[in-house]
């Protein structure tokens, strides 16, 4: 047997990797640096022009109030807040298409993160080492909750037998006459225990409402069936509940012993991805936001 506790020491002793880092898209974003963007660039320039024309109209009206005068100052006023960009038009198919195609590429990136270099991974598998370390401590109540699985085992294999004794061919069944059961005798199925809704609808000529029929008549049977709690625990039960506990011990120690290791690995892997996990998440963010002011004024 393993020593748990010294197991536990080597694995409390692994150095867990740094904090995740702020991401792309928990702070606010900037073009990367050098880029121009058209679509800002037009916004602006809009921007500028409408502010240009209604000052140029306030300015004209302050030194001339001629007529002339008048009708170009009331122009630039009609025309300054018609350039300013109110609402920005519905952007053309490509731009959308293109900003879609942007925020899926951003949410994988986004999803390996989250499955490679967060902390959470590490995390994750020290909690189940955590756990194993709890039920290799006491293994006797991993074993005694197996055991209380030999009441149910006995009660299903009680029913199979009771439905066993139903034979399909002497059967009277609503639409089921002698081609069908000798389909279903074809296949293996006999009595209303192998009547089971992926059985039936593999048989040749059963289909969903004639497979209903087949499916209605064993439970009408279930519904007849009285478990006997005095019958005594299947032999068969009680080996295969030890056998599943002492393959569990055998594969849970083996997972813990090899704890320390794995968790260095995984420290060790975070590490290493996390370099390139950023700057792809970087460059994805980038391509999404810049998709979506191409979208906005397209």
């Amino acid at each position: 047997m393993v020593d748990v506790e010294a197991v536990w020491r080597e694995i409390r002793a692994v150095t867990a990797p740094g904090p995740d880092p702020q991401l792309p898209h928990e702070q606010p974003w900037k073009p990367p640096h050098g880029m121009w963007l058209r679509t800002q660039r037009a916004i602006r320039l809009r921007m500028a022009l409408g502010c240009v024309l209604l000052v140029a109209a306030v300015t004209v009206l302050g030194v001339n109030r001629e007529l002339p005068a008048v009708i170009t100052a009331a122009a630039m006023l009609l025309a300054g807040p018609a350039l300013w960009p109110w609402k920005l038009p519905r952007a053309p198919l490509q731009a959308r298409t293109q900003a879609a195609s942007a925020a899926g590429s951003w949410e994988q990136a986004l999803k390996r993160w989250q499955q490679e270099g967060a902390l959470s991974v590490f995390q994750r598998r020290l909690n189940r080492l955590k756990k194993l370390r709890s039920q290799l401590r006491n293994p006797q109540k991993e074993h005694e909750r197996l055991r209380a699985e030999l009441p149910s085992r006995g009660v299903a294999r009680q029913l199979q037998r009771f439905l066993a004794g139903f034979r399909i061919e002497e059967a009277e069944i609503p639409g089921i006459g002698a081609g069908r059961k000798a389909a279903l005798a074809s296949q293996g199925i006999l009595t209303a225990a192998g009547v089971e809704r992926d059985a039936v609808r593999n048989v040749l000529g059963f289909g969903p409402q004639v497979a209903a029929r087949m499916l209605l008549w064993r439970q009408a049977l279930e519904l007849e069936f009285r478990p006997d709690p005095e019958q005594p625990a299947d032999p068969q039960d009680v080996q295969d509940i030890e056998d599943a506990f002492w393959a569990w011990l055998r594969a849970a120690t083996e997972e813990f012993a090899g704890g320390p290791e794995t968790l260095r690995a995984t420290a060790g892997e975070i590490a290493r991805l996390r370099p390139w996990l950023l700057a792809n998440l970087e460059r994805k963010w980038n391509a999404y936001q810049i998709a979506l002011l191409a979208r906005g004024a397209g």
